[in-house]
């Protein structure tokens, strides 16, 4: 109800015995400025005592209608079995209203209650609304207990030990808990040179979690213990094999400008001097691989993962580890011409050799390879029976592979592809076949391609060093007939 309904009721005041009728008008005008624009009273003249406490009375009836006669903060506090058990109490306020105490201090909860009554409250000597401070021992205290306090005896949540008992942090302060309570949760507690988390067992006793920040490994997954106690997620844990440079153990990575080691608990900074001499792993720009850092603190690109790199007399090629690892075939083996190279394989059902030759017909290379689902012996079935007789033709800048493309094809796309592949194009028309290539394997046998298992780590550093196509001869024979079988010559 507002005083402008109310102004009838106000009106009546010139029959109040003793009223002057100037003093009645007086309070009339002021009632209805207030009304319309309540903080206005201030600037109004002030009224004799016992009319001040009759408006007093109307103004603040009105005034708690404002705010709601229901209002929380006019209700009393009351305690639950917790409160009383752990020493809160009740004391009336400035107001005469039950709120929560404890060891002298009100709760929050209710300070907020009563500074919502401070506020609506007016001056009864000039009918002016008042912001006065709250002056009774509930005024609000900076409580060293929150909930992003970096003391863990102070951080709302937190369990603590001392002197043999157990404590949560409330915001009140620290509440005495029972064993119950704290069974498999973090403890913090200073026991010795231990200063730091404890893990409460279902058996009551105590194990060593680590100091805050400490970086655990949970399984295949590294927690760092955060200032609650609690394992916060931080990665995957590295390993031995991990197929990401930045999380295989041994590593050197650079980010930011840093340089990191991977170790088992993840990166750790090192200095400049440690990685000199070292490949490092880093991201600058396109060229996303490896690095070698130089004695003058500069580096220079070696390569991605897979690379084939020519070292003194031997191709390497570059693994996982960011090192050069030989694979086997020597420089001098190479043919490096721009003649005719051609490769034959002989094969019987699905099992066979593949030889290459040069333009000479020198044997470069020679080694086991399968073709087809074993034993499906059909040339004519798609997909399952070996590659059909034939001529194909291949270009050596068509060969893709290397330790990732290997992960991706072999894990990623659960396909047996091996290190390396090249398409195979067909010269003429085989009983409508086709999507042919040779390539590497971890099984034998295949869709219908040539697969030459784990020698295409092997024979495909030959064929990337060569300059122009490559004849592919697919003839029937023994599988040891393979020097140009039947005196047969390729042009």
């Amino acid at each position: 109800m507002s005083l402008l309904d109310q102004n009838e009721e106000f009106i009546g005041l010139s029959e109040y015995e003793g009223a002057d009728e100037n003093i009645v008008a007086q309070a009339q005008t002021q009632l209805l400025t207030a009304n319309l624009n309540p903080t206005a009273i201030e600037s109004q003249p002030a009224l004799n005592s016992d009319l001040t406490k009759t408006l007093i009375d109307n103004w603040q009836y009105n005034f708690q209608t404002i705010i709601g006669p229901t209002s929380i903060a006019l209700v009393p506090s009351e305690l639950n079995d917790w409160e009383k058990d752990n020493g809160f109490y009740l004391e009336s306020d400035d107001f005469d209203i039950l709120r929560k105490f404890k060891n002298g201090i009100m709760t929050p909860e209710d300070v907020d209650k009563v500074a919502v009554l401070y506020s609506a409250s007016v001056n009864a000597d000039n009918v002016t609304f008042a912001n006065t401070p709250i002056s009774t021992t509930s005024a609000p205290v900076n409580s060293v207990f929150t909930t992003d306090s970096t003391n863990p005896k102070n951080r709302i949540g937190n369990y603590y030990q001392e002197g043999g008992i157990f404590y949560k942090v409330t915001a009140l302060g620290p509440q005495q808990v029972s064993l119950n309570e704290v069974k498999r949760e973090r403890v913090w507690a200073e026991n010795g040179d231990a200063k730091g988390w404890w893990t409460v067992r279902d058996d009551g006793l105590i194990e060593w979690a680590g100091e805050t920040g400490t970086i655990r490994v949970v399984g295949d997954v590294l927690y760092q213990i955060g200032l609650d106690g609690k394992d916060n997620y931080l990665r995957i844990a590295p390993t031995a094999d991990s197929t990401d440079p930045k999380n295989r153990i041994g590593n050197y990575y650079q980010e930011g400008g840093i340089f990191y080691k991977v170790t088992a608990l993840g990166p750790q900074q090192v200095s400049l001097n440690e990685v000199k001499r070292e490949r490092v792993w880093a991201e600058n720009g396109e060229a996303r691989g490896w690095w070698t850092v130089r004695d003058d603190g500069l580096i220079e690109f070696a390569g991605e993962t897979g690379t084939i790199r020519v070292v003194g007399d031997a191709l390497y090629q570059i693994g996982l580890d960011g090192k050069d690892n030989y694979i086997g075939v020597r420089v001098q083996e190479l043919v490096k011409t721009n003649g005719q190279w051609t490769l034959v394989f002989t094969s019987e059902g699905n099992y066979g050799y593949i030889t290459l030759y040069d333009e000479n017909k020198n044997v470069i290379m020679s080694c086991p390879a399968t073709s087809g689902r074993i034993g499906v012996t059909d040339r004519t079935q798609e997909d399952r029976g070996p590659i059909p007789l034939g001529s194909y033709i291949f270009d050596p800048k068509e060969i893709s592979g290397g330790i990732e493309k290997a992960i991706e094809r072999n894990l990623f796309l659960r396909q047996d592809w091996g290190f390396y592949r090249v398409p195979l194009t067909p010269q003429g028309v085989y009983n409508g076949r086709g999507g042919f290539f040779l390539h590497g394997g971890f099984f034998e046998g295949s869709a219908g391609c040539i697969d030459i298992g784990t020698n295409d780590l092997k024979l495909f550093p030959l064929l990337i060093q060569h300059e122009g196509l490559i004849k592919v001869e697919v003839i029937e024979g023994k599988p040891n007939d393979i020097l140009f079988p039947n005196g047969q010559q390729y042009a």
